[in-house]
């Protein structure tokens, strides 16, 4: 997975996230000034993989009454890369076997 890729799929969550708890007026911030510009539509998107994603967000996006995407320095973002490196992380992690994996709340 790709630093952009992580990005976006952190703005996919975010914007479930949102609309989860009834959200209708949505402020996100990004340090990406790819991301934003691709969300924006300021830049083309080329690689199909991407564009899954692009396809996600502006599908989500109208959910919402309003949604501004800001782009913030790196140094603000701290805590938001912070989750971003763990989603990322933990999809990395190999899966478990499947005699391993049980589904959650089920007991063996």
């Amino acid at each position: 997975m790709t630093n952009n890729e992580a990005e976006d799929e952190v703005v996919i969550a975010g914007l479930k996230l949102a609309l989860k708890y009834g959200a209708r007026r949505l402020v996100l911030h990004c340090d990406s000034p790819l991301v934003v510009n691709q969300v924006t539509g300021t830049f083309k998107i080329k690689e199909q993989r991407l564009q899954k994603y692009q396809s996600e967000i502006h599908k989500l996006l109208p959910e919402f009454d309003e949604c501004r995407l800001d782009q913030i320095p790196r140094a603000q973002n701290v805590e938001a890369d912070g989750l971003a490196k763990k989603e990322r992380s933990h999809k990395i992690r190999k899966k478990p076997k499947s005699s391993e994996y049980r589904r959650p709340g089920t007991v063996s």
